[in-house]
């Protein structure tokens, strides 16, 4: 515990030395990190809940459904985390066949919503 407490005061010590060299407040810097924080908390609920829907989901059809609609609000919400998309994709054991499926159906449904390149899931 006497450890953790220890190196979060050096990791601070350390971010507020650089800020200062730089010129940039730390407040700042911290409300970028919270709000960049809270982006990625609230991507990682949202894939969550899809990866719980689609194994909840009995057809293939259920699935393709459940990730095209992921896919799609990571398309509009959060284009910077498609990689981390397909790779959490990939640890909950999500076929190609249906990842392309899902793909497909939300370069359809969401494309002109969506400002990233075809063929990103």
């Amino acid at each position: 515990m006497k450890i953790r407490v220890i190196a979060g005061l050096f990791a601070t010590g350390v971010l507020t030395g650089a800020c200062v060299l730089e010129g940039v407040s730390v407040g700042a810097v911290l409300g970028f990190i919270a709000t960049h924080a809270a982006r990625v908390g609230e991507a990682a609920s949202v894939l969550q809940v899809a990866i719980d829907k689609y194994r909840a989901s009995e057809t293939g059809l259920e699935k393709v459904k459940v990730l095209a609609e992921v896919s799609c609000h990571f398309r509009t919400h959060h284009p910077d985390e498609m990689g981390y998309l397909r790779e959490k994709l990939a640890e909950a054991g999500v076929s190609t066949e249906i990842a392309n499926a899902a793909r497909k159906l939300a370069d359809e449904k969401c494309k002109k919503q969506a400002k990233v390149p075809e063929n990103t899931l």
